[in-house]
């Protein structure tokens, strides 16, 4: 046997052993994958997604942009326990911001070797790393008197908030404006 017909078997070895090393996807996925891909496109044919005309949420959300652009705005922020009492409300100098709000990216994408990226946290502007998101809320105008309301609900407490003050038996909570 010459150097050129063993290094032929060899890399035909090799390829083979590499071959053999690579598991398949099992039959029952590719069942399972094709049994939800008809069961989507029965969906798709039964209930065709329907043409949007009047783009209603993406009105909604330019509002409350439109809304919170305005310099000086107060907002009335109701703070109620999980026991659906209410603690107070306060008067806010604008609405309130989730704490894992930043002004700068929360990730950063670092190269590794090669072509590979790594998506690392990045921390905030005061040196430290955040989690998290801004997710936990939803805001709806008041029909009867076109005001933005907000429902913040994080933890044990809810948070109602309102461009205008609501209607409940609530008394206000005060910071004390003295010099402690």
């Amino acid at each position: 046997m010459n150097i050129r017909n063993f290094t032929m078997i060899a890399a035909i070895f090799l390829a083979a052993m590499m071959v053999m090393a690579c598991d398949p996807p099992s039959s029952t996925s590719h069942e399972q994958e094709a049994s939800r891909d008809s069961a989507m496109d029965q969906a798709h044919a039964s209930v065709p997604i329907p043409t949007t005309q009047n783009f209603m949420t993406r009105e909604t959300v330019a509002e409350f942009m439109r809304r919170i652009d305005e310099p000086n705005k107060v907002f009335y922020v109701y703070v109620m326990a999980n026991n659906g009492n209410y603690v107070g409300y306060y008067v806010s100098r604008g609405r309130p911001v989730n704490i894992c709000t930043f002004l700068t990216p929360p990730d950063r994408v670092e190269r590794h070797s090669g072509p590979r990226y790594v998506t690392r946290s990045a921390p905030g502007m005061d040196g430290v790393y955040y989690g998290g998101n801004a997710c936990d809320s939803e805001y709806f105008f008041d029909a009867a008197t076109d005001s933005l309301i907000e429902i913040v609900t994080r933890g044990g407490l809810s948070m109602f908030v309102s461009e205008q003050p609501l209607e409940l038996d609530v008394q206000r909570i005060r910071v004390d404006a003295g010099t402690g």
